[in-house]
């Protein structure tokens, strides 16, 4: 079989049966990375846009822990040191622990975070982000979306001048 089609094909598998994420236009299962030996990638997916936010993708119905979300710091600082807004992405119904919600709001995050958008496609996901925001309260901005332009309008009057 030819290379491309064997990636095709085996996209299509992924896509079908678990969580993807999309690197250089073919889509693979989070944990892994086509350009690193097939080596296990950091949980969750963490990049930087070329609009200056921060976004990371924790996949299908993710459970965020506390161990995902030190990752995610990790990452983060590891792309940039300054602060800035954060778009948080999940597909499905997104769940947290307690010890990550806690985390969130400890000085270490709060040092390279403006802002935070949570993008909730369903209208689930949406009344359970805002239940999250009402007794929760992060010590920055934070807001749930259903759409991911209007998180970006709203996260770009967070982003530093450079």
């Amino acid at each position: 079989m030819v290379p491309e089609l064997m990636i095709d094909a085996c996209s299509r598998h992924f896509r079908r049966e678990f969580s993807t994420r999309h690197q250089g236009g073919v889509a693979i299962p989070h944990g892994l990375a086509l350009n690193d030996g097939m080596q296990e990638a950091p949980y969750p997916y963490v990049w930087l846009g070329e609009d200056g936010i921060l976004r990371l993708d924790y996949g299908r119905n993710p459970r965020i822990d506390l161990e995902a979300i030190q990752s995610a710091l990790r990452q983060h600082v590891a792309i940039s040191t300054v602060p800035r807004p954060v778009l948080v992405k999940g597909q499905g119904m997104v769940t947290s622990t307690a010890e990550a919600e806690d985390y969130a709001a400890t000085p270490e995050v709060m040092a390279v975070t403006t802002a935070v958008a949570l993008m909730q496609p369903t209208t689930i996901a949406r009344i359970a982000a805002k239940l999250y925001l009402t007794y929760r309260q992060p010590p920055y901005p934070c807001r749930a979306f259903d759409r991911e332009a209007d998180a970006i309008d709203w996260l770009l009057q967070y982003v530093p001048r450079e």
